[in-house]
């Protein structure tokens, strides 16, 4: 057994290069031995995370701007600024097209009464977490503990989406806990939809929690819908 070492010895360009896998096997082997180099390696590694959640698409307008576009709103001088944009980001641009998709999927009865626009939002991922550095408050309240499963969170608009993904009573059959931040989302619905068809369905409870049971890995689309919002989550693989 390697004896272990209390002092880091490795500078934070050696960390990172390990981190991304850049580094001799030996080397490796002389980090993954120091327990102050494993745990500077770890911090390094929440640091990129937290960077990488406040840098992604910094530049990008929001998912209500975008919806707005979409609809119309904007007069011609602020809609010439994002037709340059779009033809600039392929990310907005693929944005965009979702939300077009999924404002299609499913047509709202006529309205009967004073008219309400309900806002559609696409979820922006933010950050990849494992269980041992997701933060408390964005654990489900059934997440397992010392798993090893990736912890997905998005932001639409105010809300934060925090997903992980568990395996199933049965055999190849996964099943899906969520948690909702930012506002009171209880009675919300949740579908998970595979080309516009429901495979699974829940409720988000006054806790924020919601829960989607015993359906099969593969690609989905998630829809959360409330009386005057809905948010979707594209192109999920699970």
């Amino acid at each position: 057994m390697t004896a272990d070492n209390p002092q880091p010895k490795f500078t934070d360009e050696q960390l990172l290069a390990y981190l991304d896998g850049e580094v001799e096997p030996e080397v490796a082997a002389q980090i993954e031995a120091s327990s102050a180099d494993v745990r500077r390696a770890r911090d390094l590694t929440k640091l990129q995370n937290n960077l990488a959640a406040r840098l992604y698409r910094v530049d990008c307008p929001d998912s209500i701007d975008l919806g707005e576009y979409h609809l119309g709103l904007f007069d011609q001088s602020r809609a010439r600024i994002f037709r340059r944009h779009l033809r600039d980001c392929p990310h907005c641009t693929k944005e965009l097209e979702q939300l077009s998709q999924f404002i299609d999927l499913e047509q709202p009865e006529p309205a009967t009464g004073p008219l309400e626009q309900v806002r559609v939002l696409i979820g922006q991922i933010i950050s990849r977490l494992d269980e041992s550095t997701r933060p408390p408050s964005l654990a489900p309240a059934f997440a397992l503990r010392g798993g090893e499963m990736e912890v997905l969170v998005f932001e639409a608009g105010d809300l934060q989406i925090t997903l992980e993904l568990q395996e199933g009573g049965a055999p190849g059959m996964k099943i899906l806990l969520g948690l909702v931040t930012g506002q009171d989302a209880q009675g919300f619905s949740v579908k998970l939809l595979s080309n516009g068809q429901q495979i699974a369905s829940g409720e988000v409870d006054e806790l924020g929690n919601f829960a989607l049971l015993s359906f099969p890995a593969g690609e989905y689309q998630l829809l959360i819908r409330g009386p005057d919002l809905e948010i979707h989550l594209p192109d999920l693989k699970l």
